[in-house]
């Protein structure tokens, strides 16, 4: 079996462009690094059908997730990495932590309280890792699906991503 192709994706909004612009250069360096090919989106696409507006920010969520799930039919893996991220250790390759038992990958949300304390709230889907896998095509419908129950909330992919994850019990 060849070598998987893997797809590293950037981006953000008009408002972020000089943030993203400070954090292209570690991206860069670990695409290259592991031969990745790799995408930087300034703007994204809406879906109308879908009634996601990518010129607000809930929708520029759907609009990057949907996104990464049209690149798996180009790629074995997709991983998006928001704007405001920098890679502090590009000695971990993606290959190194995805297994082919899984079709999504998250780190986990640590918000601070006003208070100063932290706690788990769910998965962040500021970076995230999409496979191809058997599963791949029912993650999607079910995510295209379940954005329409959020797509007046602040936090709407993630918040969706969260809602499936917590429906779906655990393998």
């Amino acid at each position: 079996m060849g070598r998987k192709r893997v797809l590293v994706i950037t981006g953000c909004d008009e408002a972020m462009h000089s943030v993203l612009d400070l954090t292209l250069p570690s991206k860069i360096r670990y695409t290259q690094k592991y031969s990745y090919d790799f995408n930087v989106l300034r703007s994204f696409s809406s879906t109308p059908s879908l009634k996601i507006d990518s010129t607000n920010p809930i929708g520029l969520g759907f609009a990057r997730t949907l996104y990464c799930f049209r690149m798996l039919e180009q790629y074995d893996s997709v991983m998006w990495l928001d704007g405001d991220s920098i890679i502090t250790n590009d000695n971990i390759s993606i290959e190194d932590f995805i297994t082919n038992k899984h079709t999504a990958y998250f780190s986990y949300d640590w918000p601070v309280a006003s208070n100063g304390s932290t706690g788990h709230v769910g998965f962040s889907s500021g970076n995230f890792i999409l496979q191809l896998t058997q599963d791949t095509e029912a993650l999607f419908k079910t995510f295209v699906q379940a954005s329409q129950h959020f797509l007046t909330d602040h936090g709407a992919d993630q918040a969706c991503f969260n809602a499936i994850y917590n429906q779906t019990p655990l393998r």
